[in-house]
């Protein structure tokens, strides 16, 4: 980004900035951000190259917090931000749950590790009502990944580094008419089954899994 255009940048904060110059022309700024005032740069010899860093990690906790206000950041990992539309059981086929993703900005989702898919599966057993899991076994969410002759896709292509399979799932005989990944969550009592599920994408589950970008890089 051009000097100018930096400078440019501070001046639209302006009005929420205290700036103040220190030595050899160098500039400080104090933001008043949630309620307090945050510090862009150093006075004590900040350069510009100091406040525009700054102003980068403000956007990116200004990005993350307006998410979660508006309900699409209840898990955030890997720069991206994780959310379920809950929509029932039986209500949304695959082709439902990327034009609900794609209406908030967002695609069907990736899980990417252990923890991410802990945090993932508490958070569904917090949205999903109670009384749901004493009619059925799981509330099962689409997501972006595949499955094809034994092994597990991102949504872009490349191979998940991480498979978690509910019950007796993975290399089952139906399993093999079935591609597309759910994420499958019990209730507290029986959070141990929780995993993967495969099904066809005419089949109906509660809604998608989305997720978007944090800070505003692209997602997959």
């Amino acid at each position: 980004m051009k000097t100018s255009a930096i400078l440019h940048r501070l001046l639209v904060y302006l009005s929420l900035t205290r700036m103040s110059s220190s030595v050899k022309g160098q500039f400080c700024a104090r933001r008043l951000v949630g309620g307090q005032w945050r510090s862009i740069g150093n006075c004590k010899g900040a350069t510009l190259s100091d406040i525009k860093a700054n102003l980068a990690e403000l956007a990116k906790e200004e990005a993350l917090t307006r998410l979660r206000r508006e309900g699409l950041c209840a898990v955030n990992y890997l720069e991206y931000c994780f959310f379920v539309e809950v929509k029932g059981r039986g209500s949304t086929n695959q082709t439902t749950a990327k034009i609900l993703c794609n209406k908030k900005n967002a695609s069907l989702a990736n899980v990417y590790s252990s923890e991410h898919f802990e945090a993932l599966a508490q958070y569904v057993r917090t949205v999903v009502a109670s009384s749901h899991f004493s009619e059925s076994p799981y509330a099962g969410f689409k997501t972006g990944m595949t499955w094809k002759n034994g092994i597990t896709y991102l949504s872009n292509g490349t191979k998940a580094l991480f498979e978690r399979w509910e019950g007796k799932y993975k290399n089952s005989t139906p399993l093999i008419r079935k591609n597309r990944i759910i994420l499958a969550v019990n209730e507290e009592s029986k959070k141990c089954r929780d995993g993967f599920d495969a099904e066809t994408d005419g089949v109906k589950n509660h809604g998608p899994l989305c997720q978007l970008p944090a800070y505003g890089s692209p997602h997959e």
